[in-house]
């Protein structure tokens, strides 16, 4: 994602490029001294070069292996895995699907059970230190399906996950959960189907 891209770096690079184009434009006596004529011919020249940027980052994120680990993994697609929970010698097992939407600038995580269906309320991706190490902080909202709705259970709760990203080989995100109802796990999902967009 974008967050983890060196930003101050790519804003540096755009008004070089900017003042390299009024450079030119200048010393080739392409300004006539009217301003409304010489702002024009500079925005027409100036404005492609952040939206050819922004495209070319796209287009080298999607495309190229090595700029998605400087930046992150496009994760858009569906996951499948579990979720284990419960004490250590009873924990139960929920088969899960997890719908990644990923862009540039976003993401959005839509987790479904058979029981219940979380939606993204936040996500954080990190990378450590070394570079090496990718994690997704997840804060998400989790409602029960009408079937499985308890008395004194309640519908709706709210959660963080904590996972990392493996990336030998086929893609897995497996880490730790945590709920507003105390209720804690670990969640393990492997990339199934990539998504094109």
């Amino acid at each position: 994602m974008i967050a983890l891209l060196p930003i101050r770096a790519i804003l540096v690079l755009v008004v070089i490029l900017c003042i390299g184009v009024f450079s030119v434009l200048a010393f080739t006596s392409s300004f006539n001294g009217e301003t409304l004529h010489d702002i024009g011919m500079f925005t027409r020249f100036a404005i492609p070069i952040p939206v050819a940027l922004l495209v070319g980052l796209y287009i080298l994120w999607r495309v190229t292996a090595s700029f998605r680990k400087a930046a992150l993994p496009y994760l858009g697609g569906k996951w499948t895995g579990h979720l284990r929970f419960g004490p250590p010698d009873q924990q139960e097992l929920r088969e899960a699907e997890l719908t990644i939407t990923h862009t540039l600038t976003r993401m959005t995580l839509v987790l479904e059970t058979r029981e219940s269906l979380s939606e993204t309320l936040v996500v954080v991706p990190t990378r450590d230190v070394t570079g090496t190490q990718h994690r997704i902080y997840y804060v998400f909202e989790n409602r029960r399906k009408p079937k499985y709705t308890k008395p004194g259970l309640p519908q709706v709760y709210r959660g963080v996950a904590i996972m990392r990203l493996a990336e030998e080989g086929q893609l897995e995100l497996s880490g730790e959960y945590f709920t507003d109802q105390s209720g804690h796990g670990v969640a393990e999902f492997v990339l199934e189907k990539r998504a094109l967009f």
